[in-house]
């Protein structure tokens, strides 16, 4: 009887040892695959130079006919991962890089889009269906097979977004580029929130005083195989 309850026991110990260590491997697992812990895609910002800060900030300025870069974003509603963001907006960020890279033409081979969405875009983005009767500038674009191709349209829009360079720092995992906005409405300067702050002649050193305590996009940048990509942008306060 003694030596069966040895037996017993024996197995129990086993068991419960085989138990823990299933339990362990499960926590490692799920650990692994939780978000925020799966950091090995991304490469550890060193250094960013006011160079590369000025060259994705120029891919937001003089967008199509609607002025500089417009996200429709809720007020300190936090970062908007990209594809929470409008497609259309996406496709104005897209086409900006390849319009001020001349990379359009007539006929654009789609491996072209494909190839600039990859390295502006941090997570992957299905843009290829969205372009058809999809108007950047004086063209209107659409998919044809392989190809998009372009017809010319009248450049409007209703809106005239400004921006301006508020600031940018950087931590060992992104690049935050801060720029406020506004909207110019005949001769007068707006902010986001649609409050008038006076009357825009042009003069870019002016925005900085006008725009003092408007609301501004902070634009989340990583680093992804030695290319600063665009992670996610939100609409702050300012403090």
């Amino acid at each position: 009887m003694k030596e069966k309850i040895k037996k017993n026991i024996k197995y129990v110990i086993i068991f419960g040892a085989i138990a823990s260590m299933v339990m362990v491997l499960l926590a490692v697992i799920i650990r692994k695959a939780e978000p925020g812990n799966n950091k090995i895609s991304l490469e550890k910002i060193d250094k960013i130079s006011y160079e590369e800060v000025k060259a994705l900030y120029n891919n937001i300025t003089d967008v199509s006919c609607q002025g500089d870069m417009f996200f429709h974003i809720k007020l300190d509603s936090g970062g908007k991962d990209i594809n929470s963001l409008g497609k259309k907006e996406l496709l104005d960020y897209l086409f900006s890089y390849l319009d001020k890279n001349m990379l359009l033409s007539d006929k654009t081979d789609i491996n072209v889009i494909k190839k600039a969405s990859k390295e502006l875009f941090f997570e992957n983005v299905s843009l290829l269906e969205n372009i058809n009767s999809y108007q950047y500038g004086n063209y209107i674009y659409k998919l044809d097979g392989n190809k998009i191709t372009r017809k010319k349209a009248i450049c409007h829009s209703e809106h005239n977004y400004i921006n301006y360079l508020y600031g940018y720092f950087w931590t060992e995992e992104e690049l935050l580029m801060d720029v406020k906005i506004g909207e110019l409405k005949d001769d007068t300067l707006y902010d986001i929130l649609d409050k008038k702050r006076g009357i825009y002649d042009g003069e870019i050193s002016k925005l900085p005083e006008m725009l003092i305590d408007a609301p501004y996009y902070r634009y989340h940048y990583v680093k992804k195989n030695n290319i600063l990509k665009l992670k996610s942008v939100e609409l702050m306060s300012t403090d």
